[in-house]
C-alpha cells in the first residue's frame, strides 16, 4: 500500500466516524424524548385495565391514579368486576410497592417486579423500563424506514425476568410505539403496544403530546392486559399528602362507602 492510498482510507475513515457518529448521538436523543413523554412532574387519572388470561373470562377494572415523575405512585381500584378488588390501593417508592387490603385491612410491602406474584397483577417489563430507567441500559440499534431501535438491558441481571427488550420509536413524532421483551435464548416472552397520542393541555399551560392505551401480552402466562385512560390531567402541583397510605385508606374506605 502506498503512503498516499493509505493516508486517503485514513482521511476516509475520520470522514465515515465523524458522519456516523452524530447520527447514533442523535438517535438516542430520540429514544430519551420517547421515554420522558412518560415522566411528567404530576399526573391525575383514571384507566380501564382488562385483563384476559387463556380464554377465562376477563377481569376488568378502574385505577385512579396520582404520580410523582417517577418518584412515587399512588392508585387505587374504584370499580372492578370482582368483588375482592374493589378498593385494592397502592402506593410506589422507588422499586418498594405497599398495597393495602381494606376488606381484611391488611397492608404489605414488597418489591414491585413482584406484584404478579403479590396481588396477582402487575407492571409490564415496559412500565418496569420507564419507571425504573436508572436499572437500564439503552443502546442504539439500527434505524429503519419508519423510526428508531434501541436495545435496553438489566443492568443488574440477577433477578431479573428478561434477558434484553427491543423498543421502537417513531420518527415521526419521537412517540415510543412497540417493546419486545427476550429470554436469554431469544425466545420472545413480552410484547408492549402504546397508541392513542392526544396532544392534551396542562395546568401549567404547556401541551403534551401523551399516551392513552397501552397493552401488553405476557406469552409465558397466556395473558393480556390492556389499559386505556378514561381521563386524564396534568396539574402543575399535587400536595405530597396524596401521596402516603393514609389518603389511600381513606380513598379506599370512601370507595367502598360508596358501593354499600
Amino acid at each position: 500500500m502506498t503512503m498516499k492510498k493509505g493516508m486517503m482510507l485514513l482521511l476516509a475513515g475520520v470522514v465515515l466516524a465523524t458522519v456516523v457518529a452524530p447520527v447514533v448521538g442523535q438517535s438516542m436523543d430520540h429514544y430519551q424524548t420517547a421515554i420522558d413523554r412518560f415522566l411528567v412532574p404530576y399526573s391525575h387519572g383514571t384507566m380501564v385495565v382488562t385483563v384476559a388470561i387463556g380464554q377465562n373470562d376477563p377481569a376488568v377494572y378502574s385505577l385512579e391514579m396520582w404520580t410523582k415523575g417517577n418518584a412515587v405512585s399512588a392508585s387505587v381500584i374504584v370499580d372492578a368486576s370482582a368483588p375482592f378488588m374493589l378498593g385494592l390501593a397502592f402506593l410506589e417508592k422507588e422499586d418498594k410497592t405497599t398495597a393495602w387490603w381494606p376488606t381484611i385491612e391488611k397492608e404489605k410491602t414488597f418489591d414491585s417486579s413482584k406484584s404478579e406474584d403479590e396481588v396477582g397483577f402487575g407492571m409490564g417489563r415496559l412500565d418496569r423500563v420507564i419507571w425504573h430507567g436508572d436499572d437500564y441500559a439503552a443502546t442504539f440499534a439500527k434505524e429503519t424506514d419508519t423510526g428508531w431501535e434501541y436495545r435496553v438491558t438489566p443492568r443488574d441481571a440477577t433477578g431479573t425476568d428478561f434477558s434484553y427488550g427491543i423498543i421502537d420509536v417513531n420518527k415521526a413524532d419521537d412517540t415510543l410505539v412497540r417493546a419486545d421483551f427476550f429470554a436469554a435464548n431469544d425466545e420472545a416472552i413480552e410484547t408492549d403496544t402504546v397508541t392513542d397520542y392526544q396532544e392534551i393541555a396542562t395546568d401549567s399551560g404547556s401541551t403534551l403530546l401523551y399516551p392513552m392505551s397501552f397493552a401488553y401480552e405476557d406469552f409465558a402466562n397466556d395473558k393480556t392486559t390492556t389499559m386505556k385512560y378514561s381521563k386524564i390531567e396534568f396539574p402543575a402541583l399535587i400536595d405530597d399528602s396524596v401521596f402516603t397510605l393514609d389518603f389511600l385508606k381513606a380513598q379506599s374506605a370512601t370507595v367502598l362507602k360508596q358501593k354499600d
